[in-house]
């Protein structure tokens, strides 16, 4: 696996620099703007758009009207936002499963990167490496120990094939030389129970919907899968200082319009979207979902996609990884 170079070096200034984003252009819509969530109202996807809408709305003086559009690890919301009528009245949510469902998916009803035009990230997430209490692992090289005693028997739930966290376990696999067996599930929850319960051993999970069962002592978790600690868990060390060096995947979270959107329509949905992400009030609330706000240029962003659909191509080729 390649070390990840940090992303490109856009990642950390667009972390600190939300505020920043050129004059906008003299585009306005002249009616009700779509915001298309590719995930079931609830979520992290979800409660970010309905923040974004609400203050969106304030600043483009037109109602934003979130539309949950769910199914098929999110493509069928994503293939609603790239068949929509270009003219910058509708944008939607796309995330790291766009990235693998690119590989993963043999008859995509879009092409992900010609059918859509990246508008910015709302921000990134790591995944928490979590166990069942009972398990008798404090660290992720105790972790691996016995899943090296006990090759093939020791199984790791993940909210379905292609998402993030079943990639994680798959990396997990990979870096660490240990067979470990996947069993997905139809939502993070239901594997996260499971998890609690003793009925599986191990996760790794989402950290906004996982740190409540972390706290509450549900689950023990070793490690998270971004490249720095935690601010919310700081006594969670990074899969890199737990002795895997070329460890690190995140969840992302970003926005797109149809291509063929008109310049001036993406330049101030871009400006508006970076100036409502940078309100304190925003910033705090998704900051305390274990989201990390990052707004890069839509010029930035595209060159983002591409990288993560060819990092991901290399995982699910190595990793041998199917979907039916």
């Amino acid at each position: 696996m390649r070390k990840r170079n940090m992303l490109p070096g856009w990642w950390a200034l667009a972390a600190c620099s939300v505020a920043g984003p050129s004059p906008a252009q003299d585009w306005a819509p002249t009616g009700v703007v779509r915001l298309i969530s590719n995930q079931a109202p609830g979520g992290t996807t979800d409660t970010m758009c309905r923040l974004l809408a609400k203050h969106l709305s304030e600043a483009l003086k037109q109602s934003v009207v979130v539309e949950n559009r769910t199914g098929a690890g999110g493509m069928i919301g994503t293939h609603a936002l790239a068949t929509a009528r270009p003219d910058g009245h509708t944008f939607g949510t796309i995330n790291s499963a766009l990235a693998a469902n690119a590989t993963l998916m043999k008859s995509l009803p879009f092409d992900p990167i010609k059918d859509l035009q990246p508008l910015t990230l709302q921000g990134r997430s790591s995944n928490l490496l979590v166990v069942t209490p009972s398990l008798p692992v404090r660290n992720v090289q105790e972790l691996i120990k016995l899943a090296r005693s006990r090759p093939g028997s020791v199984q790791f739930g993940s909210s379905g094939v292609g998402v993030s966290n079943h990639f994680a376990g798959e990396m997990l696999k990979l870096q660490a030389k240990i067979d470990i067996v996947h069993v997905p599930y139809k939502s993070s929850p239901a594997a996260m129970t499971d998890v609690a319960a003793g009925h599986i051993p191990m996760m790794f999970n989402g950290f906004g919907s996982t740190q409540a069962f972390v706290k509450s002592g549900k689950l023990r978790a070793l490690a998270v899968t971004s490249t720095q600690r935690s601010a919310v868990l700081p006594e969670v060390p990074t899969m890199m200082e737990s002795g895997l060096p070329e460890f690190e995947i995140t969840e992302w979270y970003g926005l797109a319009v149809p291509a063929g959107t008109p310049p001036a329509a993406v330049r101030r949905l871009f400006t508006e979207i970076s100036k409502v992400m940078s309100r304190p009030d925003v910033h705090q609330t998704i900051t305390t979902m274990g989201v990390e706000v990052v707004t890069p240029t839509p010029e930035q962003f595209s060159e983002f996609v591409v990288s993560e659909i060819k990092r991901y191509r290399e995982i699910i080729q190595r990793a041998k990884i199917e979907i039916n």
